[in-house]
């Protein structure tokens, strides 16, 4: 069976996706601006400047090279979980213009992003549920 809904109140999750820097007048070995520090807390620094960067704590990272499906694993797996289970769930994608937002949340034809891959995953659900049940007589 389905597990039941419960009252719990879980904090946010936070999910940082680096997106790559723009190639164009870069170096293959130049430094990009953020970093790993460690599983869970990325640096962000102005290459050049000298500074060390500030760090941020975060509950899963996807970094650069992460395609669709490793943001599907990290995130829209878990999601899906959650909201099948009971929980209430909200996806929010924020970022500068052209950071990759849309192609995060919506993808394209061959990469499918999070709202297309939880739209077929819940429907799948669905309809595997519905083929298990018996109608129940009363």
């Amino acid at each position: 069976g389905r597990a039941k809904p419960t009252t719990s109140t879980a904090k946010p999750v936070l999910v940082a996706r680096v997106r790559p820097p723009h190639s164009e007048g870069r170096e293959a070995s130049e430094d990009y601006s953020v970093h790993r520090v460690s599983e869970q807390q990325l640096s962000v620094y102005t290459p050049g400047r000298g500074s060390a960067g500030v760090t941020f704590d975060v509950d899963r990272p996807v970094l650069w090279g992460s395609d669709q499906q490793d943001v599907w694993r990290t995130v829209g797996e878990p999601l899906l979980d959650s909201v099948l289970s009971g929980c209430s769930a909200t996806q929010l994608t924020v970022g500068p213009s052209g950071s990759g937002k849309g192609y995060t949340i919506g993808g394209t034809d061959d990469a499918p992003g999070l709202a297309p891959r939880l739209l077929r995953a819940i429907t799948a659900r669905c309809q595997a549920d519905r083929a298990t049940q018996q109608p129940e007589l009363r």
